[in-house]
């Protein structure tokens, strides 16, 4: 294993070790998680005083919402204003305000607004693992109110991550699993195992993933961690067991050892979700590890679109399938001028 992968794993699980969590480079998934990002159901006393949401405030809620979040990329944040407004108009109306495309620089124009104490933005596109941060800061309004009779409604992992301190900080707006795409011209079937994937990439042009030492690296190798049967934490979340047994050693190699023998190009140790689409869509590689928001981006690619499809991710050799949550929460901000109305919002984010 070279030195500096296992330097750029480092640096990516430093910064999400104890999340399972991540997401697309569209506003519409930059995150996912277990509910190791939550912080856990039981309370702390770590946000008492927090700002509970009044579920009755949305029934006669008027005026202006403004929803923000990162770069639409595949258009469904629009589509989605646009449909609110047709059917709240003209007494309430919202409005879409597109942040970069960037995970980390979405959090930061997040940040910058709290700490401001800005009004600028009503309902947030939130990365599910920052709901403990957000959260532990007051930032967020305390949806437990509105969230206890809506629980059902959802599956049990995303609302683990917006559970923090015994309470609910947001809704689940979207999630993603890790799919793998391939070209059909390059390739019959998808062999069952990691292994055989690598193995058939390395002669059919490759494999391209997120590579680069950030949020999307730890995804990426946990998946691959988790299928050769590893785990982060001990079962009760107190003790780090990411070093035992030989699954990081048996991840951290097989991705090294793909990169040495060609399976994947040198380069993909600087791709984020963008630059990986970006490689598979020239129609060189055989294979990408991506989010779901590339398919529809796929289907609009001159080389790939019409000889393309996406499969389960494979199982890895002696282990199981693994895969990673991400996605966002609709989460609003304690500054919003217009609270009901943002609670008007994210009861639509989530309705069918």
């Amino acid at each position: 294993m070279t030195k500096r992968l296992i330097l750029m794993l480092c640096a990516a699980l430093m910064c999400g070790v104890f999340v399972a969590a991540c997401g697309d480079d569209s506003g519409g998934g930059g995150g996912g998680g277990g509910g190791s990002s939550s912080g856990g159901g039981e309370s702390s006393g770590q946000t008492e005083g927090a700002k509970k949401i009044d579920p009755a405030s949305m029934d006669s809620a008027k005026g202006e919402v403004t929803y923000c979040q990162g770069k639409d990329t595949s258009g469904n944040a629009h589509y989605m204003i646009k449909q609110f407004n047709k059917k709240f108009g003209p007494d309430l109306k919202a409005k879409l305000v597109e942040f970069p495309a960037s995970a980390d620089e979405q959090r930061n124009q997040f940040i910058q607004r709290q700490q401001a104490k800005s009004g600028d933005c009503d309902v947030f596109s939130s990365d599910v693992i920052w709901t403990a941060e957000f959260a532990s800061q007051k930032w967020l309004y305390d949806l437990t109110p509105y969230m206890q009779q809506k629980k059902s409604d959802f599956i049990a992992a995303p609302i683990e991550t917006v559970t923090y301190d015994g309470k609910l900080w947001g809704s689940p707006e979207s999630s993603d699993a890790g799919l793998l795409y391939y070209n059909t011209s390059k390739v019959d079937a998808v062999p069952k195992t990691w292994q055989e994937v690598y193995s058939q990439a390395k002669s059919k042009g490759g494999i391209v993933y997120q590579g680069a030492p950030y949020e999307g690296l730890t995804c990426d190798f946990l998946e691959l961690f988790f299928g050769a049967g590893g785990e982060v934490l001990s079962e009760d979340g107190t003790k780090a067991t990411i070093g035992d047994g030989d699954a990081f050693v048996k991840a951290a190699s097989f991705m090294a050892d793909g990169i040495k023998n060609g399976s994947a190009p040198k380069a993909v140790t600087t791709y984020m979700e963008p630059e990986s689409l970006a490689a598979f869509q020239t129609g060189k590689y055989a294979y990408m590890r991506n989010w779901p928001y590339a398919y529809a981006l796929n289907k609009q690619a001159k080389r790939v679109k019409d000889n393309f499809d996406v499969a389960a991710q494979p199982t890895f050799e002696g282990g199981q399938p693994a895969g990673i949550l991400g996605g966002h929460n609709s989460v609003i901000s304690v500054y919003s001028k217009n609270p009901g109305a943002a609670l008007k919002m994210v009861d639509f984010i989530g309705s069918p």
